[in-house]
């Protein structure tokens, strides 16, 4: 998913520009999806390497945040199918606005449910109320980002 991202900014770097293989112009995003469709593809990549984390090391990280294990694999797994969506819909040829609302939606339940968790478990080490907050303050971010993007894009 990374490379994706990586490829899509060095694609809009380039726009314009003409293909030296087939010498025809790089097929261009229009600006004011530019916003939308990269913090869509950046979620995609964070959230699915979030996910992964929790699903492949859940013993790990559970020691660290002081979560049950069982509770970050179950997150994990809605991470990454969320991961999956966020791809599909960034990668859309027309971004759907109830893809773009589903997005900024379960980013912000997740901001909240963050905040929640950390003020309402006791059980959390100190590396996992600073994590809970991180993250609640990154996926409010993208929520936030995309919002604008979309705004951006209906003007």
């Amino acid at each position: 998913m990374t490379s994706e991202v990586i490829a899509l900014v060095a694609e809009q770097s380039h726009a314009g520009c003409m293909n030296t293989i087939t010498s025809t112009p790089h097929p261009t995003i229009p600006e004011k999806v530019t916003l939308l469709r990269t913090t869509l593809l950046l979620d995609a990549a964070i959230t699915g390497v979030n996910g992964l984390a929790y699903l492949i090391l859940p013993a790990q990280l559970a020691t660290v945040f002081g979560t049950p294990a069982l509770f970050l694999m179950a997150a994990g797994g809605f991470l990454f199918c969320c991961a999956i969506v966020f791809l599909l819909i960034g990668r859309a040829s027309r971004i759907p606005s109830w893809g773009v609302w589903f997005a900024i939606l379960v980013n912000t339940a997740w901001a909240v449910a963050s905040i929640v968790f950390v003020l309402t478990s006791d059980w959390l080490t100190q590396i996992g109320q600073l994590w809970g907050v991180l993250q609640a303050l990154v996926v409010f971010g993208f929520g936030i980002a995309q919002l604008l993007g979309w705004r951006r894009s209906q003007s």
